[in-house]
């Protein structure tokens, strides 16, 4: 009895299945690049999670917008329910938005639920609000994008980008 059990742990640690290559699974390339080419922020206070910002970068992903003039993302952006209820409701719910520390936003659209940026994007929930951020582009490798909210909070995502 005490060698079948000690089989079956050593089955179920080490697992039945053997890896599928993901090159060989079903996943759309499309999809991949999305996972690959998203970030996630949270800005909190001793109460808990007040804001996650869930960001991709939609360039590398090469749909019809993406060009070499901008630096395109989609942001996804859940307040909690304590939160100030006028950033709710304000288009742009942080005091400042940054690419590389330059703040010169050349677009930013809220997006409706049933936009077409929204097929791109890996993770998506009904609690959130979705914005399409364009900034002209950067000649960097490296792009941070920093959100601020009010309170002088700051949080930065990251992504390399292709010369």
């Amino acid at each position: 009895m005490k060698i079948f059990l000690t089989v079956l742990l050593i089955l179920f640690l080490s697992g039945c299945e053997k890896d599928i290559p993901l090159k060989q699974s079903n996943i759309d390339k499309m999809y991949q690049l999305s996972i690959v080419n998203t970030r996630k922020a949270i800005i909190k206070n001793l109460d808990g999670t007040k804001i996650i910002i869930i960001v991709t970068y939609l360039n590398p992903l090469q749909f019809k917008q993406a060009n070499n003039k901008e630096d395109i993302f989609l942001v996804g952006i859940y307040i909690s329910n304590d939160t100030n209820k006028k950033s709710k409701d304000s288009l742009n719910p942080f005091y400042k938005i940054s690419l590389n520390n330059d703040s010169s936003l050349d677009d930013m659209q809220k997006l409706k639920a049933n936009s077409k940026y929204l097929k791109l994007l890996p993770f998506k929930n009904i609690w959130s609000d979705y914005y399409l951020l364009k900034f002209p582009a950067k000649k960097s490798r490296t792009l941070t994008l920093t959100f601020e909210n009010g309170q002088f909070i700051k949080k930065s995502v990251t992504f390399e980008k292709e010369l």
